[in-house]
């Protein structure tokens, strides 16, 4: 039986297509090469046409470029010319860089969005049972029931291990225990020491440059955050009876417009302060406030990025 030879063996592995031209055409995306056709061989035709994302590697021999793509190898050298192929190359090495870039960016954001949805769709809830609390400290007359209820609804504890981001950890076991002797004073403490510690998270997360143009990011997401904290306290006042909160909205509108402009998040400010302005404290007040937040989160669901179920 005939044995291939060395170079029968790796042209089988390595196969290659030559490829002679006359011009060739470089953009964004495309590599093209063309030839002449007909009698007179006036007529410019297309031989080769190469994704510049696919390109596995690109090398030049003075006249001849070797392109590998898609695992074969496509040499190409102008007819009757001792033209470089040099300064092609190196256009081609730098879209290839580029594209390499882009995809690194793009599966960064990928997971930065899903640590991002993981985060929100944990710690938006914790809010609102921690501001549960402060309302229910609030009223006239404390229900402890209530406020158990909403330490039931919490657990003993939360702790978040994102890919992309750093972790969170929120023990609630103090709370429920201050909760349990119905201490107000420990109870408030320590949902402050919630609020702060969940508010220093975000605000300290990790702002990437590179992402800066894509959303939902890293800044949308803290703009988000103290966005809810600032409504969340907003609903706090009415509710004991804070007359004078035109300043707090303001500001809290001020913020939402600038993620509005940025993120495409469209809050129904309007909406809102309708709500807000409306509130009856002898009404049902726990309605009032999902209504309140409901309508926050519903641009939520729209990016993608939160899960209504929560």
């Amino acid at each position: 039986m005939a044995t291939a030879s060395n170079e029968e063996l790796k042209e089988s592995l390595y196969p290659r297509r030559i490829f002679a031209i006359c011009d060739y055409e470089l953009s964004k995306s495309v590599l093209k090469f063309f030839n002449t056709k007909g009698v007179l061989k006036k007529r410019l035709v297309l031989v080769r046409e190469i994704p510049v994302g696919e390109i596995d590697s690109v090398e030049s021999y003075w006249n001849e470029l070797s392109v590998t793509w898609n695992g074969v190898t496509n040499i190409f050298f102008k007819k009757n010319s001792y033209e470089s192929f040099s300064t092609l190359r190196d256009k081609i090495n730098v879209l290839l860089e580029e594209h390499k870039k882009s995809l690194q960016k793009e599966e960064n954001f990928v997971k930065i969005k899903s640590d991002i949805i993981l985060n929100l769709d944990s710690t938006l809830p914790v809010v609102d049972r921690v501001f549960d609390i402060l309302f229910f400290l609030r009223r006239k007359r404390i229900d402890w029931n209530q406020i158990n209820n909403c330490c039931i609804n919490l657990g003993q504890a939360l702790n978040l291990t994102p890919q992309t981001l750093p972790s969170l950890a929120l023990d609630f076991s103090k709370l429920s225990s201050a909760v349990t002797i119905q201490s107000a004073n420990g109870v408030v403490d320590e949902v402050f020491r919630l609020l702060k510690t969940i508010y220093e998270y975000f605000n300290g997360l990790p702002i990437d440059d590179f992402l800066s143009d894509v959303h939902i990011n890293i800044k949308d997401t803290i703009v988000i955050v103290n966005s809810y904290f600032i409504l969340n306290d907003i609903l706090l006042g009415k509710i004991v009876g804070q007359k004078d909160n035109l300043r707090e909205i303001r500001f809290f509108e001020n913020l939402l417009k600038n993620l509005d402009d940025e993120a495409n998040y469209k809050v129904k400010i309007d909406e809102l302060k309708i709500s807000i302005d409306s509130v009856n404290l002898e009404g049902d007040l726990e309605a009032f406030v999902d209504n309140v937040r409901t309508t926050f989160k519903e641009p939520l669901s729209e990016l993608k990025c939160f899960n209504k179920q929560t």
